[in-house]
């Protein structure tokens, strides 16, 4: 419980800092501080850690007929090794040494659409119906590529949206 205690405040870190960074956008309100980039970046990795860390055995849960109960984390010294690494990410985006920053984006963007596939997945599977079915990988297959289909057509239409609004509306993001 301590440990998902821990997730949990990762997770709430990065809502109040987005909720406060959101709040400057209004001349006159009140926010608790000046938001910055680094403050994003960690409190987005923290989340990202936190949010991988807790769907991943719900996805197993969710897909397999027979999933191993052991946690993914066991205790603070495996969320410490996780952390230093975290830790290590966000030093090295920070430094912004060039070589490194594209390869960074590209598994930040497939992480991002790792975890979309999952719960789209998992969605999908409750839907139909057919939750702890999968024993191989081959059983797997199908609902993972139906919830990276669905989680690529939904980036595609936020993307469109957002066009949208720019072109249309001379909203800027």
């Amino acid at each position: 419980l301590p440990l998902l205690t821990a997730l949990v405040v990762f997770i709430v870190l990065m809502g109040i800092d987005g909720l406060n960074s959101y709040l400057t956008f209004f001349p006159g309100l009140p926010h608790l501080y000046e938001p910055s980039n680094i403050c994003r970046l960690v409190t987005g990795t923290l989340n990202g850690l936190a949010l991988a860390t807790i769907v991943f055995p719900v996805f197993n849960f969710t897909l397999w007929r027979t999933v191993d109960p052991q946690p993914v984390l066991r205790n603070f010294v495996e969320l410490s090794v996780l952390l230093v690494t975290a830790l290590a990410l966000v030093l090295v985006m920070q430094a912004e040494i060039g070589f490194l920053l594209y390869p960074l984006a590209l598994v930040s963007t497939a992480g991002v659409l790792a975890m979309l596939t999952l719960i789209n997945s998992m969605i999908l599977l409750i839907l139909a119906r057919r939750e702890n079915e999968a024993e191989t990988w081959g059983d797997a297959l199908l609902p993972l590529l139906a919830g990276l289909t669905l989680s690529v057509l939904e980036i595609a239409a936020m993307g469109a949206v957002r066009a949208l609004l720019t072109h249309y509306y001379g909203l800027s993001f």
